[in-house]
């Protein structure tokens, strides 16, 4: 039996890490937000906004939409009711709100309270006006709630166009299944009626009672075929025994139609659709994957059937953090997706016609982005930052960010008017309103050409080189990468513009590629090998910088690259230096073989000499018995800092254990199992968090020929052991090389610092 150990750092707070990896802070919440009903004005470089916030009425908004015939804005609330015990008396100490607020953007006037909490519970004891019923909680527990069988609304959809008027669609995204412990809820109801009624529910089981729904989350609509596409989680959050999936749903008869998986065991997160091409873009949770599925295609036969449709939906070429909620602009042509957790926007050419569909165009940092709206007319981006109560505004053509609006609250969600260019804005906690922004500025606007990723938006920034596609920092500076790196020579990369807070001691940049997946193996740069850093490299005084990184080739790297193949290269400020700035700039650039198509020759041409060749090969296989043996390719890995959840009720951290390798050279070929286990983690203070919080998804990355591993299940708790991959007698020898997806969920009243424990590995 032989045993590997690694230790896994998680963060949680404010507090700044000193590691690359996690080269960023989740920002403290800004001071002084707005008040309810107050009205605030900033002006920069010709950019200002005003900024209101009106009352909701809503105990806890989620998400937001806005219906674009009829100017109408619909807000969610999901509050459920809770109770507490105490000697055996049950008294109320939440009252259900759940329902769907309306409001004419014009005016800006409370139109419509579309209540939920008159419909009957799952569990059938009554509406979530009446008291809990406690008999299926444990006799001492002192807390009840109705949030997993109660109808409150989580995400929203507004067709306008379906016959009879427009139509509200809202998720219930605790639901569970009585008897289950996972599934979810759809209302599909009209905007002309007072709320949903029970005929307005989309049935939640099978009639055998399996659950329809697996962690249903966000939804979007298609106005001209009048579906309804709900996200499902699945496996990948622990919400179901099967991979995420799409439900598609008929809006006029309220029935689910299919279910769409999505490839390699993800989870279904964000989705947005092209109605034009009749196409739906779905952001995974779990995997750094844009999925596209061609609504023309799917085959409504068998809404059982989970595998029907595994030919109407593929994954992109583009490469993104995972945690995705992508929008799609019908004017640009693009997907714009927002990726909480990593900070991170990317640009995604979505014109099927376009040569570079599905390709990334641009990304860049916007730390705490929970999502993204685009007014194309009036050349805008915007981010809502839930983590730090704000919005950014970027130019929709050169990507620099241009304003940041303080919120009254965590914003969610946001919708743009276009008649008028407000942004409405959804908050959660701690404010019980919506904000509403009025920019204006200089943006560039969707007439004109964009030119690529990042042009320079200022003079004097530099200019990006023949081949090279220009990339922002944020602050002033740009990152220049070539768009293509030729197989087998260095690259170089160049940057301008890149100073440290006094904005004139220049900064000290780390290169990482593919987030530290790809890494050298003979380490340059000391300490720094921990992190994988491909490269570093100080800015000249003006703030300029040049570094040739070597190709990630046979014998250089631990993952060599292959032609074709597209790489994301970062750029990482921050640690390296006292009073840096905080910076993370992801670019991307496709290596390209240097062999000419055709071969040797030219098409037809005659190639002169022998056609064929004899090689003698003879090697030698020692009668030792063989071993079993185990290694990771590294010892230390860095979870980042934790990010407020998709649901909103806890942090959670992420990152990859590094690649396990197992070699099995026994003549016995008897099989073997690598399990792992979790120590608790505690932090400089002493404060304690449990095993039982982190988790993994396996994945076997590679084997030898004739050897076959399997991934150990997805498991939510290591503190009791799991297996990572295992290998049958039989067909264990061989190497096998594993990974897993790690992930940690940390309490929302934990204590902030820099949590250390360990994962020992081990192979029997």
């Amino acid at each position: 039996m032989t045993h590997e150990q690694g230790r896994v750092l998680v963060r949680r707070g404010t507090r700044r890490t000193p590691r690359l990896v996690a080269a960023g802070a989740v920002a403290a919440l800004v001071a002084g937000s707005l008040a309810a009903g107050a009205v605030s004005a900033a002006a920069d470089d010709g950019w200002s906004y005003t900024s209101a916030a009106i009352a909701t009425n809503s105990s806890t908004s989620y998400e937001i939409a806005l219906d674009p015939v009829t100017r109408t804005v619909y807000l969610t609330d999901s509050t459920a009711r809770e109770e507490a015990r105490s000697n055996g008396v049950a008294t109320v100490t939440k009252e259900a709100t759940g329902k769907v607020v309306s409001y004419d953007a014009a005016s800006r006037a409370l139109l419509h309270d579309y209540d939920h909490t008159g419909l009957q519970r799952l569990d059938g004891s009554g509406t979530d006006r009446d008291p809990l019923d406690w008999s299926s909680v444990s006799s001492t527990a002192p807390s009840n709630t109705s949030s997993s069988i109660s109808w409150g609304s989580y995400g929203i959809a507004v067709d306008p166009n379906t016959p009879g008027g427009a139509t509200i669609v809202t998720t219930a995204a605790r639901q569970s299944v009585p008897g289950n412990w996972y599934g979810g809820g759809v209302l599909v109801y009209s905007a002309n009626s007072d709320g949903p009624t029970e005929a307005d529910k989309v049935d939640v089981t099978f009639d055998d009672g399996t659950p329809v729904f697996a962690g249903v989350r966000r939804v979007a609509v298609n106005t001209v075929t009048h579906k309804a596409y709900v996200t499902n989680l699945g496996s990948a959050a622990g919400s179901g025994p099967d991979a995420g999936f799409i439900a598609q749903i008929d809006l006029v008869s309220k029935e689910v139609e299919a279910r769409i998986t999505i490839p390699g065991g993800a989870g279904a997160l964000g989705v947005t659709v092209d109605e034009a091409n009749n196409l739906i873009y779905v952001g995974g949770y779990g995997a750094g994957n844009l999925y596209v599925i061609d609504g023309d295609a799917v085959d409504t036969s068998n809404v059982r059937d989970l595998s029907l449709n595994n030919g109407a939906i593929r994954a992109l070429a583009v490469s993104l953090p995972g945690n995705d909620r992508p929008l799609y602009d019908a004017v640009t042509k693009r997907v714009y997706v927002s990726s909480y957790g990593a900070g991170r926007i990317t640009v995604v050419d979505a014109d099927p016609a376009s040569p570079d569909y599905g390709r990334g165009v641009t990304n860049f940092s916007a730390p705490s982005t929970n999502s993204v709206a685009v007014d194309a007319q009036r050349g805008r981006l915007y981010s809502a930052n839930l983590g730090q109560q704000n919005v950014t505004v970027y130019d929709l053509a050169t990507f620099e960010k241009v304003l940041t609006i303080p919120t009254s609250g965590n914003a969610v969600k946001i919708a743009v008017d276009q008649a008028s260019g407000d942004v409405w804005v959804s908050n959660f906690y701690p404010t019980q309103s919506v904000d509403v922004l009025s920019v204006t500025g200089t943006g560039s606007g969707a007439g004109e050409e964009p030119g690529g990723p990042g042009e320079p938006g200022e003079p004097g920034e530099g200019e990006p080189a023949e081949g090279e596609v220009a990339y922002p920092d944020g602050f002033g500076g740009h990152a220049y990468v070539p768009a293509e790196w030729t197989e087998g020579q260095p690259l170089t990369v160049r940057g301008t513009g890149w100073f440290r807070q006094d904005g004139v001691t220049p900064s000290a940049i780390a290169v990482k590629v593919n987030s530290g997946g790809i890494r050298l193996l003979d380490d340059p740069y000391g300490y720094l090998g921990a992190d994988a850093v491909y490269g570093y490299v100080d800015a000249n005084a003006d703030g300029s910088w040049s570094i040739e990184l070597p190709y990630p080739g046979e014998g250089v790297v631990n993952a060599p690259a292959q032609a074709g193949q597209q790489l994301t290269l970062t750029f990482l400020t921050g640690a390296l230096g006292a009073g840096d700035r905080i910076r993370s700039v992801a670019t991307t650039t496709t290596i390209v073989s240097t062999q000419e198509p055709g071969g040797p020759g030219e098409p037809g041409e005659p190639v002169e000499g022998p056609t064929s060749a004899d090689i003698s090969v003879s090697f030698d296989v020692p009668a030792a018995a063989g071993g079993l043996t185990i290694s990771v390719g590294n010892a230390e890995v860095s979870l980042g800092t934790a990010a407020l959840s998709s649901a909103l009720d806890a942090f959670v951290a992420s990152g990859t254990l590094p690649a396990v390798t197992v070699t099995d050279t026994r003549a016995s070929g008897a099989g073997w199992t690598v399990s792992g286990i979790a120590s608790s983690f505690v932090n400089g203070q002493g404060d304690e968090l449990p095993g039982a919080r982190l988790g993994w998804t396996p994945r076997v990355v590679s084997t030898s020929d004739g050897q076959v591993a399997a991934p150990g299940d997805v498991s939510t708790d290591l503190s009791g052991g799991s297996t990572l991959v295992s290998s049958q007698a039989g067909a264990s020898r061989g190497t096998a090389v594993a990974e897993a997806d790690l992930s940690f969920t940390v309490p929302t009243n934990a204590p902030a610092g820099g949590y250390t424990g360990t994962i020992t590995l081990t192979v029997s």
